[in-house]
């Protein structure tokens, strides 16, 4: 059902990426947990853990949730008529919008649930009201360096790129590449490494 406004809650224990398309509502995107990258345009943005996205309606966006990876989501209906921020970005919203959204993280939803609605209504005030500061996220280049610049953790570090491999690899899949050429251009024609990899993190194999 489409209702004006609602919000979930999902754990990504594997890699999921979606198809290129345009948001039919606006959405915001808390990660709790993890790292998202997000194709804007013709540019790769990383978000990770405490960071929050904003998604106007009829953006083009395609998302890949990496592992271990939990999100809320708040979306809201063409329906409301309220002036709503424009840009996809990193929102950087108030005090009253941090925890508005952390609340959210823990109430599970419920179209008859009163308080809720109060809740929602607060926020959709708050978000109406206040011009929110956007930060550029450094993009993927071909080779993900300037993203990962900013980890210091060399483990979280090693493990994104593992998943951008076997993001790519799955990419080559779905363009008609063959097995072969995927295993040979990524992980060195080993094959074995390629399922173990693929099944580690995509939760299957090429």
């Amino acid at each position: 059902m489409n209702y004006l406004i609602s919000h979930t809650r999902t754990q990504y224990p594997f890699l999921v990426s979606t198809a290129r398309r345009k948001t039919t509502k606006h959405r915001l995107i808390y990660i709790e947990q993890g790292h998202i990258i997000v194709r804007l345009g013709k540019e790769e943005y990383i978000f990770t853990t405490g960071q929050t996205l904003w998604l106007p309606i009829d953006c083009l966006v395609a998302i890949s949730y990496l592992p271990n990876t939990n999100v809320t989501e708040i979306e809201i209906s063409i329906r409301s008529q309220r002036n709503y921020p424009y840009q996809a970005g990193l929102l950087r919203g108030s005090e009253l919008i941090t925890a508005i959204v952390n609340k959210l993280c823990h109430l599970q939803f419920s179209s008859n649930d009163t308080a809720l609605k109060a809740l929602y209504s607060v926020f959709i005030d708050e978000i109406t009201s206040n011009e929110y500061q956007k930060e550029k996220i450094p993009h993927l280049n071909d080779n993900h360096t300037t993203a990962l610049q900013g980890f210091s953790d060399k483990t979280e570090h090693h493990q994104i790129q593992v998943a951008l491999k076997v993001r790519e690899a799955f990419k080559m899949q779905q363009s008609g590449k063959h097995r072969s050429v995927i295993i040979n251009t990524l992980f060195a024609g080993n094959d074995t490494q390629a399922d173990q990899l693929c099944r580690l993190i995509a939760n299957q194999t090429l």
